[in-house]
């Protein structure tokens, strides 16, 4: 569920919830299984600069209960994202964002003797195809992610980019 307020007609305001489960297929040992509980909640602003030009700052808090202790922990994800104008039928989305995410208990990979402390920093490029929005009904996009995952433990600890494309009819927006 989410409340929108829009208190103005440059920005608005959406405070957030949502939960999901999961059960994973692979075998673990006890304390490494991830099956469990995610609990977010966020409130997100969407403001219009002028000129076309968006700002989109956000908070999200998340909680993830697993049967393992090695995956129970609590996250504050600090993020913010510019949208630019179009230009010869594109848009480009900036989005940068930075995870603190604290576990509960001591790992099992370290013989269980350190709790998981990670810190994850993100940039995502997207670039909005609004010249195929006419055509479609909605604006594909592609998106390019980097991270770069920091962690106490080595096996959290890595860069990695991610592509994707998007049909995305269901974002909300101005």
């Amino acid at each position: 569920p989410a409340l929108i307020l829009k208190p103005e007609e440059r920005w608005q305001l959406r405070l957030w919830g949502d939960y999901a489960t999961s059960d994973y297929y692979e075998e673990a040992p006890d304390e490494q299984d991830r099956d469990g509980d995610m609990y977010r909640v966020g409130l997100d602003a969407r403001i219009d600069l002028g000129d076309e030009w968006k700002l989109a700052p956000r908070l999200t808090y998340w909680s993830y209960r697993a049967d393992g202790d090695d995956y129970d922990h609590q996250a504050w994800d600090v993020g913010a994202a510019v949208t630019t104008p179009e230009f010869a039928g594109f848009q480009l989305r900036v989005d940068l964002g930075i995870l603190f995410s604290d576990y509960d208990h001591p790992h099992s990979l370290t013989g269980f003797t350190e709790e998981r402390d990670d810190r994850r920093f993100s940039v995502k490029l997207t670039i909005i195809f609004r010249q195929l929005e006419k055509m479609l009904g909605f604006p594909p996009s592609v998106t390019v992610t980097y991270e770069n995952w920091r962690s106490n433990i080595d096996a959290f600890d890595f860069d990695r980019f991610d592509f994707g494309a998007s049909a995305d009819i269901l974002a909300w927006s101005f």
